[in-house]
Parts: structure tokens; C-alpha cells; sequence
């Protein structure tokens, strides 16, 4: 579960690739959220369809301006509407000064060529959002912060209503937060995007009632073989009338927010969760994870996990298992980066 927080982070929202009740309208099923967390999600959802606006007013004379709108736009449909010229002209009058920080920035730099590449692909949104991942530093945060939040340059993808939320009855009757602590593992997730980032350790502990606190961890691969260690942090609040609903708001980041349903749970093995995310880019987003105490998901549980979700509306056998072995940092490989999404930080051959 990834969410914008180190991702523009880590929002991860998150979209689910299977053709289910939560497919969204953007030709590859389920768009958002990065497991990541909310945070990590809304910095992915930066990409698609703003990038075309600037690029229709900027033009070939200035493509690395064009590629980092795109960065800030956060994830959308290829398909959105938007007022290029409106939104060009907010970014230079009103972003000036973040908009050259991040030109002048690394990692900025690397990702305006990773999206770039991305122009054209079948995969082209899910290639943006492995950007989002990929890419992650105080420059991108800044000027994501200008051009979607306070100056509002980047118009907000609207709920089109395609993450619908599951019913009372599937939810389950009780949900302790006391019962949460410690260290569980994401052990499968619905949302390709998002969900199913290797070693995804978190730990979490619960300081008041109806409270809860997690430290969020997970690995984004390189194209080099190597990962990047991510991490953030997030809190719930519990729902007081139905104890199956969390809620994690009031974020200063994209002011993003995710909202979590209980849909199983077992002591001590596993907790299925549904959620549904918002942020100032993108109202709307969504996914699905198990978590396990152990590694790895037990193969017994599959049956009633299956009934659980296909209470929600969910497909069961379109998650994916995650790898959790979380092993050392592989030796550095000699590659020549094609995507060139790693750019600084491949040895090419």
C-alpha cells in the first residue's frame, strides 16, 4: 500500500489491474495510494494527463518542462480533459521558483526522462506511475506541493465512482487495534501499482483507544537489480460507531487520506483490508491487502479469504502474492538502462 509521501510518494493510489467491482476507467482496471502507504500513493498518482497539456503548450522546445508537469500531475487517466493552457500558464506564473528547483534537481532530472519515455508505451499510465516510485526527493515534493495544493495549477481528478465501497455486511463485526500490534507483512495485494512492493514489513502499535500507528516499509526495485528502501509513517483513527473502519486523515502532504475496511481477520494470522484513499490530486482511489504475521500467506486460508472478498465485491484470485524474503542488496549489475529510469545510478556497460 504505498500512498504520495515518498512517493509523489508515497501514494500510493494506489489500481488494481483485475476486472473487478473496483475497476476504474483507465483501460488496465484499477488505478489508486504505494501495499504502500497513502502517502506514497498520492505522490505516484502524478503523470498522464497533464503531461499532454503542457506538452501541448510548450512544445518540443522545452520537453523537460513538459515531463515535469507530468510528475506533479499524479497519476491520472490518459484520457482527462484538461485546459493546457490554463494549467501552462498557473505553473510559470505562479510555481517559478519551484519549477526551477526541480529542473535543476537530480533526481527531478531522472525522472523527466523516465517519464518522457514512458510517451506512446500500451503501458503508458503504469509506466508514469513506476516513475512516481522510482523517483522521490524534497524538489519533486515541492513543487508537486505548489503546482497541486497551493496553487491549485493541476485540477483534481474527480471520484468517478468506480471504487465502490463494501457493504456493512462485509465488513467484520469487531476490529481491536490492540489486537494489531507489532510486526505484520503484506503478504498479498490486489492493486498492481500499489499493493505488492517487495518486503513489505510493517509495524504497527496502538497508543490510545481506537487508535492506531503504523511504520510503514517497502522495497522499489531498479533496473540495475538493486532497491530502493522506502519507508513512512501513518495513523488511524477508529471509526466510533463501526469498529471495522479506520481512518487515516488530517495530512498536511496533498492533504491525502485513506480509509480502511476490515473485511477478515483471524488472531494472529491474517487481516484482510479494503481501502479507498483521496488526495488533492486524485478523489478516488483504491485496493486491497492481506496482512500476515508471517511472510508468507498460508495456502489454507485461501477458501474463506476467497468468501471474504467475494463479499466486498472482490476477486480473490487476482491478488498477488508479495515477496517478502527482504534479502541483502544485490551486487550492483553492469546494464544499459533502455528506460533509462535509473539513469545516475546504473553502471552502463
Amino acid at each position: 500500500m504505498q500512498s504520495l509521501s515518498q512517493n509523489a510518494s508515497h501514494l500510493s493510489a494506489r489500481g488494481c489491474r483485475a476486472q473487478t467491482g473496483l475497476s476504474a476507467k483507465t483501460g488496465s482496471g484499477l488505478r489508486p495510494a504505494r501495499s504502500v502507504t497513502a502517502r506514497q500513493r498520492s505522490v505516484e498518482v502524478t503523470a498522464a494527463a497533464h503531461k499532454q497539456g503542457l506538452d501541448a503548450l510548450v512544445g518540443a522546445a522545452s520537453p523537460a518542462l513538459a515531463g515535469l508537469v507530468a510528475a506533479a500531475a499524479l497519476a491520472a487517466s490518459p484520457a482527462l480533459a484538461i485546459d493546457s493552457v490554463k494549467v501552462g500558464t498557473c505553473l510559470l506564473q505562479n510555481c517559478q521558483l519551484e519549477l526551477a528547483g526541480c529542473i535543476a534537481d537530480e533526481k527531478c532530472a531522472e525522472s523527466l526522462v523516465c517519464l518522457n519515455k514512458c510517451n506512446g508505451r500500451p503501458d503508458e499510465a503504469d509506466c508514469q506511475i513506476r516513475c512516481g516510485d522510482l523517483y522521490s526527493d524534497q524538489a519533486i515534493a515541492t513543487f508537486n506541493t505548489c503546482a497541486v495544493t497551493q496553487k491549485k495549477c493541476v485540477p483534481q481528478i474527480p471520484d468517478d465512482g468506480s471504487i465502490k465501497l463494501p457493504e456493512k455486511e462485509a465488513l467484520v463485526p469487531d476490529f481491536n487495534p490492540v489486537d494489531f500490534q507489532g510486526r505484520w507483512f503484506i503478504s498479498s495485494g490486489l492493486n498492481k501499482d500499489f499493493d505488492i512492493f517487495d518486503c513489505q514489513e510493517h509495524f504497527f502499535t496502538s497508543p490510545g483507544p481506537g487508535e492506531l500507528y503504523g511504520k510503514l516499509n517497502w522495497r522499489v526495485k531498479k533496473t540495475n537489480g538493486q532497491f530502493y528502501e522506502r519507508s513512512d509513517v501513518q495513523t488511524f483513527k477508529q471509526d466510533e460507531s463501526t469498529p471495522a473502519i479506520l481512518y487515516n486523515h488530517d495530512n498536511e502532504f496533498l492533504h491525502y487520506q485513506d480509509d480502511w475496511y476490515i473485511l477478515a481477520q483471524k488472531p494472529e494470522e491474517y487481516v484482510l483490508v479494503f481501502y479507498r484513499g483521496s488526495n488533492d490530486a486524485w478523489d478516488g482511489y483504491g485496493g486491497a491487502v492481506v496482512y500476515t504475521r508471517d511472510r508468507d500467506l498460508k495456502p489454507e486460508f485461501y477458501p474463506e479469504l476467497t468468501e471474504a472478498a467475494a463479499r466486498a465485491g472482490l476477486d480473490f484470485s487476482q491478488f498477488t502474492p508479495v515477496d517478502n524474503k527482504c534479502g541483502p542488496q544485490p551486487p550492483l549489475m553492469l546494464t544499459r538502462p533502455t528506460d533509462l529510469d535509473t539513469l545516475f545510478d546504473d553502471v552502463i556497460a
